[in-house]
């Protein structure tokens, strides 16, 4: 059995953090990562999502370029090209998250580890002992509760799609929700914001009102105080149902955006 003074497990940014750290004082440090090394933030959140956000922004720019003095024909978007290159920068920087904790003397196993006892981590047919353990496996989206949730995307998943669809339904009503429906509406979607309450409940009363107002701007449906009863598939097209309005809403993806769980 291997002795290390530092498992930690989860390669995602607070991971990767705490072994480098620990291992440039003089630790010896393993890390254990199943999936790639970068987490969240990097591989599924802020980094892709900042990336369709620039390329969503170009459609401010463009119209509005005119007033300026630029004449600006024949504009096209290619979002798969986006998404290809969206994938190139993402690899590039897993590459560095990796290289990075390597350089420190941090040893990394790309394995699912499990807790075996309060000092041996196993994985597979590997045993490490250790005195300290970090558990740094971060988060996942939370899904929907209802009939025809299989029909559904995540935060995750939506980052992968080869093209916009021509209509799209977000669930949910905090910040993710909301910059995927201020994202696609500026891509070419028709977007509609299902919120079960109001939109970024605890924040601060002028900032929802500037949110929402912008919302609507850029061509978003929003629904306040609505829930979704249940979900079907027909003739290719996803049908919401809805509780309250008991209205039917059709879309080509729907984005379920309700928060994230350990």
């Amino acid at each position: 059995m291997r002795e290390f003074d530092l498992v930690v497990i989860g390669g995602g940014s607070g991971g990767v953090r705490a072994a480098r750290i620990a291992a440039m004082h003089g630790a010896k440090v393993a890390l254990f990562e199943k999936d790639r090394m970068g987490g969240t933030c990097v591989i599924r959140g802020c980094i892709p999502k900042k990336l369709l956000f620039y390329s969503a922004q170009f459609k401010n720019t463009l119209d509005i370029a005119g007033n300026y003095g630029w004449s600006i024909k024949n504009i096209s978007k290619n979002f798969k090209k986006l998404i290809i290159n969206k994938n190139k920068e993402l690899k590039r920087l897993e590459r560095i998250y990796e290289e990075n904790a390597k350089k420190s003397g941090v040893k990394i196993f790309h394995e699912e580890a499990f807790l075996e006892s309060k000092n041996i981590v196993k994985a597979g047919n590997l045993k490490l002992f250790t005195k300290n353990i970090i558990i740094a496996t971060g988060g996942v989206p939370k899904s929907l509760d209802v009939i025809g949730n299989e029909y559904c995307i995540n935060s995750d998943q939506i980052m992968e799609l080869n093209k916009i669809p021509e209509k799209l339904s977000i669930i949910g009503s905090g910040y993710i929700a909301i910059e995927f429906a201020f994202i696609f509406s500026m891509l070419g979607a028709k977007v509609v914001l299902i919120c079960r309450k109001n939109i970024l409940r605890g924040f601060d009363d002028h900032l929802i009102k500037l949110v929402k107002e912008r919302l609507i701007a850029s061509g978003v449906k929003v629904l306040l105080n609505e829930e979704v009863k249940k979900i079907s598939l027909k003739n290719s097209l996803k049908k919401i149902s809805l509780k309250k309005s008991k209205s039917v809403l059709r879309a080509n993806e729907i984005l379920v955006a309700i928060g994230r769980h350990a």
